[in-house]
């Protein structure tokens, strides 16, 4: 509910308009977890965002939307007042993460989750309080679920200040998230494989972009420890082979996700993501392929130790993210 402060309250915040929006933190041994805001102080109709912050101990994990092999996504719901409105939760790309024979997808170290929240135009109050809970599954070697309750207490003026601490992370965070494609992407089943066809010619260049994975948003439509070959046709686009799951074992439905790789810039590589909505379809004829890269495998693979160079070998061969060398 909407907080009204008495005149001399309201009076004193103005005072300290310029000091970051108050929080609660959630600390774990895991993670600690905040409501953050890229505001101090809001304007009636303009829309802000309030993002959940993650700080993820080393070794550990939290969920993307899908969660790959296991897992289940962080949830954050926000108890607003009556005439508000808030977005879903603006995504960034996922990790891999292998774990055990699983892979899965989300984040470590640390993540920032924004969320777009628009007042009512007509809002009347000096200040108000958010209230939110959110839930989060955080994995290692075993799995923990925990959540957190939540206030941000926020003023209300004509004019939005900004929160020095939060509001360039949230809005590298916005920047930094995926991108829409800008190009079609196609959907077809070739054998006991599908095909995913991006029809975008900066991406059929394969001495530009390396290291493809598609992460789809439906769960169970792939395989996630499975390779994803690209096979790149230059001004045509590029095309992924996918090893569909369960969700695609009958159906081939319209399908959301997100198209992760390395790009060539500056003499290096630098990690992009788009968004893109992939329709069932024909593959056009797309003749010989200029290359194909092989994909990365990415589940745990042990080797015994007098195996040790095979392992040294996969890796340098790029069929491997890491490898484990257990000593008996």
């Amino acid at each position: 509910m909407t907080r009204t402060l008495s005149l001399a309250a309201a009076l004193l915040c103005a005072a300290f308009a310029a000091a970051p929006a108050a929080a609660n933190v959630v600390r774990t041994e895991n993670v600690e977890a905040e409501l953050v805001a890229d505001a101090v102080s809001i304007a009636p109709g303009q829309t802000f965002y309030v993002a959940l912050s993650q700080k993820i101990a080393p070794h550990w994990h939290t969920y993307w939307k899908n969660p790959g092999d296991s897992g289940e996504p962080t949830r954050v719901l926000l108890d607003l007042p009556e005439g508000w409105t808030a977005e879903e939760i603006v995504w960034p790309a996922p990790e891999r993460l292998p774990f055990g024979p699983l892979v899965n997808y989300g984040y470590s170290d640390e993540v920032l989750l924004p969320i777009a929240v628009t007042p009512p135009a007509d809002l009347d109050a000096a200040s108000v309080t958010l209230n939110a809970e959110a839930t989060w599954l955080v994995c290692y070697e075993i799995c923990i679920p925990e959540d957190g309750a939540f206030t941000l207490d926020l003023l209300v003026t004509q004019t939005p200040r900004a929160n020095p601490n939060w509001a360039d992370p949230i809005a590298d965070a916005l920047a930094g998230a995926p991108r829409p494609l800008g190009a079609d992407a196609i959907l077809a089943r070739q054998g006991e494989t599908v095909a995913l066809h991006v029809a975008d010619a900066e991406l059929g260049d394969p001495d530009a972009v390396r290291d493809l994975y598609f992460f789809p948003e439906l769960p169970a439509a792939v395989e996630p420890a499975a390779a994803q070959p690209a096979a790149f046709y230059g001004d045509d686009g590029l095309t992924l082979d996918l090893s569909p799951g369960f969700a695609l074992r009958d159906d081939l439905p319209p399908m959301d996700g997100v198209l992760a790789f390395e790009r060539r810039a500056d003499g290096g590589w630098v990690r992009e993501a788009v968004h893109l909505t992939a329709a069932p379809g024909a593959i056009p004829a797309l003749g010989a392929p200029l290359a194909v890269q092989a994909g990365i495998e990415t589940h745990t693979r042990r080797y015994p130790l007098e195996s040790a160079n095979a392992a040294l070998d996969d890796l340098r061969a790029g069929r491997l993210e890491g490898a484990a060398v257990l000593v008996p």
